[in-house]
């Protein structure tokens, strides 16, 4: 067995420097190991970090019969079920994958434009002048809103309020975030906040199959939610999902398609107000609109969403890719066993000097400058697990970012003090970016 070297440290130092400063370890293991290294994580096992575009290539490109992919993600299945996307490997996941690419296609995704810019606007507005603030959590307000709407539609129900409390319960319990990064039901030490956490799961599932059999019982109705997408949705044999399966899906849905948004988003403000030259640019971008513009007209600007890829590029809210190995496979001159993880990691491959120049400076011309390959930049994966949900993840960021450039007047506090910290699986910057806002000069 061929291996890269391994940093000098324990398994557990390894794991605990994972768990704590993952950009930061990524960053030393590659200065000091090169573009291939290999890690011992505790209850994980060994795997094999690669940041060289051409090794990302072969991994992510590679036989999907080799490199399965739900096999990271075994830790959400108390959470999502067996049903999921995520969890699901081969033809099951290629069906799956199948049913679920109509509810992400350029037209649906820009049919929630004004949906996005409405929910951008009423939250921006309400932030308080000359008096500081941490902007994560109205990021995670509106991505909040967002997902729900998206997934199931604008009706105003008790019911629906239900299903949001829950849902907020799920996600911002502290046994959640320790679940997700692999600790067990006996280690958490938790006792009946495991049993409060259970019981609101139990709520929001409940809540959830009672969605789905409400539109069941009136199919015909013309919608355009996620829901009604996936209830009418059939394979190449005309089988329909099973109410497991799409309880699994929108539960996927609205957990991953919150968190990693709004930390993008709190990431992304950071980034903005850091870069005055980024922002002067940004600004003029939008303001050149008029102060009535659109969504659409917002998804439009160039330099907008090369300032999205950029945030994307220097912080990528998932690091790493991870693979586990079905049989032996060479990756370069490295060969992996079975049970072995082969992880492209994102956060080195878009630092590296030979793909982008000045890789360290915060620069959105790079992308109206060249394209990049898929193993180049890959903030969404790449290959057959690429987030399905990566066209709406874009466009939701140029507008949310577009309309609070056009409506309110922010400024970065302490920009030293930001650093990255793990939340759930993401890495989000510490504080949840601390801004002020002051008296706007756009109207």
């Amino acid at each position: 067995m061929s291996l890269p070297p391994q940093p000098a440290l324990t398994s557990p130092q390894q794991t605990l420097q994972w768990l704590t400063r993952p950009y930061a370890f990524l960053e030393s293991c590659a200065r000091e190991l090169g573009d291939a290294f290999t890690i011992d994580f505790r209850d994980y096992g060994l795997g094999v970090v690669f940041s060289h575009p051409d090794h990302i290539q072969e991994v992510l490109g590679g036989d999907p019969e080799v490199f399965f992919g739900g096999a990271g993600n075994a830790v959400l299945k108390p959470f999502l079920g067996p049903h999921s996307l995520l969890l699901l490997e081969g033809e099951p996941h290629r069906r799956k994958r199948k049913l679920l690419m109509p509810s992400f296609s350029r037209g649906r995704v820009q049919g929630y434009g004004e949906l996005i810019a409405r929910v951008s606007r009423e939250i921006s507005v309400t932030w308080p002048v000359d008096e500081p603030f941490s902007v994560r959590p109205s990021m995670q307000r509106v991505a909040f809103r967002l997902i729900i709407e998206i997934v199931f539609g604008p009706e105003r129900t008790a019911r629906r309020r239900r299903l949001s409390e829950a849902f907020a319960s799920v996600l911002d319990d502290d046994l959640f975030n320790l679940a997700l990064l692999g600790r067990q039901k006996g280690q958490a030490g938790a006792g009946s906040r495991w049993e409060a956490f259970e019981k609101a799961l139990k709520e929001l599932s409940e809540l959830i199959y009672e969605e789905i059999a409400e539109r069941r019982a009136v199919r015909g109705a013309q919608r355009d939610d996620i829901l009604a997408i996936l209830l009418e949705a059939h394979d190449e044999e005309g089988q329909a999902m099973s109410d497991e399966e799409i309880h699994g899906e929108v539960l996927t849905l609205m957990a991953t398609g919150h968190e990693s948004t709004a930390t993008a988003l709190a990431w992304g403000i950071y980034w903005l107000l850091s870069s005055p030259q980024v922002y002067a640019r940004a600004l003029r971008e939008v303001a050149a609109l008029g102060p009535q513009a659109d969504a659409q007209a917002l998804a439009g600007c160039d330099y907008l969403e090369a300032l999205v890829k950029e945030i994307l590029r220097l912080t990528p809210v998932i690091p790493v890719i991870a693979r586990q190995v079905q049989r032996p496979v060479r990756i370069g001159p490295y060969t992996l066993e079975p049970g072995m993880v082969a992880m492209p990691a994102i956060y080195l491959a878009h630092r590296r000097p030979d793909v982008y120049d000045e890789p360290e400076r915060f620069r959105p011309e790079r992308f109206l400058e060249r394209t990049y390959r898929s193993h180049q930049f890959l903030p969404f994966g790449g290959g057959v697990r690429r987030c399905i949900g990566a066209r709406l993840a874009m466009y939701e960021m140029k507008i949310v970012l577009g309309t609070i450039l056009q409506k309110v007047h922010l400024e970065l506090l302490d920009p030293e003090a930001v650093r990255p910290v793990r939340r759930m699986v993401t890495i989000a910057p510490s504080g949840g970016t601390r801004v002020v806002r002051r008296p706007e000069v756009m109207a």
